[in-house]
């Protein structure tokens, strides 16, 4: 009797805090004026019943962003509403957002996850530069516009996938990764800006689709010597040869 007693206890104690913590999220997520995180966010209105945030003001190392506030539906990180942020670590973003604005997290040197959600449709300039403890990028296939710059100088980062829903990779996308080794472009991807791979020094592999029909002179300007481009593409094999790159066929 006593064992079956202890064990109904911990299940009571495992289930109350498992509601807890769906209580919280679920507050976190639809925020009001009641909860205590309230004074922590700004925002505008940019359409009826649509707001973006401007600015985050808390002190959190987990940062849940809102779905809505006050009642209003979240679509859009604005410019620089983390900017230089030491603190965040961890970020979850709503399943409502549709953009993050130029060098929304710029400077959040502690910030490790980026969950992106396949909401969103486009990410602005420099909206992850400096971000150093980011290691790994995956950019879901609904975005349709990655700024110039988006991860500049995110000296962690060692693997990106970007999708071929971007067909324009812009200037300098990666340039000063200095601990980026592999990047793989995905079927769709149409052309590569310059310095796109500037002092990328530790760069071992770059996957190019066939759909690639144009890269930029300065595109792989002073990175590893060692680094190796991967595709099926004619195009890309002369390109390769014209600069000296490395090459293979898939």
């Amino acid at each position: 009797m006593k064992r079956q007693h202890r064990f109904l206890i911990v299940v009571f104690v495992l289930l109350a805090i498992t509601l807890s913590s769906c209580t919280t999220s679920q507050k976190q997520a639809k925020l009001s004026q009641n909860d205590p995180s309230y004074n922590d966010w700004k925002y505008e209105e940019i359409k009826d019943g649509q707001i973006e945030i401007t600015a985050y003001n808390g002190k959190s190392e987990s940062v849940i962003i809102p779905e809505t506030i006050d009642g209003l539906r979240v679509i859009s990180l604005g410019k620089e509403s983390f900017l230089h942020n030491k603190t965040v670590i961890h970020i979850v973003m709503p399943d409502s957002l549709e953009s993050i604005g130029d060098q929304a997290f710029l400077g959040c040197t502690s910030l490790k996850d980026i969950n992106i959600p396949s909401s969103v449709n486009k990410i602005g300039k420099s909206a992850f530069a400096g971000c150093n403890a980011i290691e790994t990028v995956e950019i879901p296939d609904s975005v349709r516009e990655m700024g110039d710059m988006c991860f500049l100088k995110c000296e962690g980062l060692k693997k990106a996938t970007i999708p071929g829903s971007i067909s324009i990779i812009g200037a300098s996308i990666f340039a000063n990764c200095e601990a980026l080794e592999e990047v793989v472009f995905l079927d769709g991807v149409k052309s590569i800006d310059n310095f796109v791979f500037l002092n990328c020094k530790s760069l071992k592999t770059v996957v190019l689709p066939y759909s690639v029909k144009s890269i930029e002179s300065f595109a792989f300007q002073n990175c590893s010597k060692s680094a190796k481009v991967i595709s099926s593409s004619s195009y890309v094999k002369e390109y390769c040869k014209k600069k000296n790159i490395k090459y293979d066929s898939k």
